[in-house]
């Protein structure tokens, strides 16, 4: 993983880095707990979110996005392609 590019560093004591990838097809139901306090980087593809009401946003690579307390149904990616995400966590204690 490279913070290549980032206007932070990914390695920081306090914070843990993951990549998460979202296959075409496999929407990941969304749970505010699962984003408590991070933050999220769209690194290739576009993060489609999609909220309670049905609406829909699209976020193409480079986005920066915060998912925490959102009234937010599924994550997945937009039709066609997979989405990569860089996820910045506090470690929790």
């Amino acid at each position: 993983m490279s913070s290549e590019g980032l206007a932070i560093p990914l390695s920081s004591p306090g914070r843990v880095t993951e990549t998460l990838l979202l296959r075409t097809g496999e929407p990941l139901l969304y749970r505010s707990e699962d984003w408590h306090g991070a933050l999220i980087v769209v690194q290739g593809g576009t993060l489609q979110i999609e909220c309670q009401s049905g609406r829909t946003a699209a976020f193409e690579r480079g986005s920066v996005v915060h998912l925490q307390d959102l009234p937010l149904a599924t994550l997945r990616a937009a039709e066609g392609e997979d989405v990569s995400l860089l996820v910045l966590r506090p470690i929790r204690n």
